[in-house]
């Protein structure tokens, strides 16, 4: 459950504009709030994943751009 929602949340983010290393300090940060230490439901590792996803695995931290025709 919490996966989608913070799924959710980087694919808002990206699409505010904010770069990859900004959506993950503030998914890592509301972890953090979320959570006690030691009882959070994803790790970095995780939260790394699911940026991979939304943002392409690119470098710079933009997202990579999309092919003619592929969905938004």
């Amino acid at each position: 459950m919490y996966r989608t929602e913070i799924e959710e949340r980087a694919a808002l983010l990206g699409r505010l504009g904010h770069g990859r290393d900004q959506a993950r300090l503030r998914l890592l940060g509301n972890l953090a709030w979320d959570f006690a230490p030691g009882a959070r439901p994803l790790d970095d590792k995780d939260v790394d994943g699911i940026l991979d996803r939304v943002f392409g695995t690119s470098s710079n931290g933009k997202t990579a751009p999309r092919a003619k025709g592929s969905p938004r």
